[in-house]
């Protein structure tokens, strides 16, 4: 009789001998209503979720005592919800793409080395306040993020400068991308830079049709020949390769502040888009940088 039980107990399924799941299925779905919601109803400055808000919010709410990042990863993968990123490089048609970019880091490594030389990342981008749905964070695999709208009534565009030393973000606004409001920021910056007591600037920027224009240069040439009468700051341009928005850090700066000021939500109100853009660049902001 007791080998018999014994046989039978063959059959019986085995025992799990791994350790049980930390988290239920109740904290994944208690994840997927948080990223329902927007992080502003939880006092978080932004539209989109990141897996470090959420682990912070799902502790505050009493969902979870404690979590780490990669239990949030693995929760919202286990409901399906996931990030997609690029598949396929993008490259570069641009024949002296190697020569430009040695000249960008040439530039780039001088401005660390010689305190007396400022280096910038210049760029523009389009704030409409209007979302349409991208790549990201969501059911599905889509999050709604900004539409780069020219044409839309109140849309205005940002123009920015990155230090490459300090990492700070000069800002300028402006209604539309023209070769005199780039001339408005460049003198801005050189005004800044000036009291800094730095002898050259050099600005990296695209080969868009307002950084490339004929009365721009003309005016870059006579304000250079100017300031090395007078001693004061001169302006040094420096094009990057055609079509290769990676080399300048810019482009990424843009596509994070858009996602975390806008998100999902459509902001009607123009002064209200720029108040968040204004806090969302505030920790790189230097003294007397922001024009209106």
């Amino acid at each position: 009789m007791a080998d018999r039980k014994k046989r039978w107990k063959l059959f019986l399924p085995r025992r799990p001998t791994g350790r049980r799941r930390t988290f239920t299925d109740a904290v994944a779905e208690g994840l997927v209503e948080l990223l329902r919601q927007s992080p502003r109803h939880y006092s978080i400055q932004s539209e989109v979720w990141t897996l470090h808000a959420l682990a912070q919010v799902a502790q505050e709410t009493g969902l979870v005592k404690s979590i780490s990042l990669e239990s949030v990863r693995r929760l919202l993968r286990r409901k399906g919800i996931g990030y997609l990123q690029a598949k396929w490089w993008i490259t570069s048609p641009d024949p002296h793409y190697e020569h430009k970019k040695a000249r960008r880091d040439g530039w780039v490594a001088r401005a660390h080395r010689d305190p007396t030389i400022a280096v910038v990342y210049q760029d523009e981008s389009w704030f409409s306040g209007n979302p349409r749905l991208t790549a990201g964070w969501g059911d599905g695999d889509s999050i709604p993020v900004e539409k780069p709208a020219q044409k839309f009534p109140g849309a205005w565009v940002l123009y920015a400068a990155e230090d490459v030393v300090t990492g700070w973000v000069h800002r300028h606004y402006a209604p539309r991308c023209h070769q005199g409001y780039v001339k408005e920021q460049l003198m801005m910056l050189l005004r800044f830079y000036q009291a800094q007591g730095k002898r050259l600037l050099v600005v990296i920027w695209d080969n868009a049709s307002w950084h490339t224009g004929k009365r721009l240069r003309q005016w870059v040439c006579e304000d250079n020949r100017q300031a090395k009468r007078s001693g004061q700051i001169r302006l040094l341009l420096v094009y990057l390769p055609r079509r290769s928005p990676w080399l300048n850090p810019l482009e990424a700066i843009f596509s994070q502040a858009k996602r975390r000021v806008i998100g999902g939500n459509q902001v009607v109100d123009n002064e209200e888009l720029r108040a968040r853009v204004e806090q969302h660049f505030a920790p790189r902001s230097p003294p007397l940088a922001v024009t209106a």
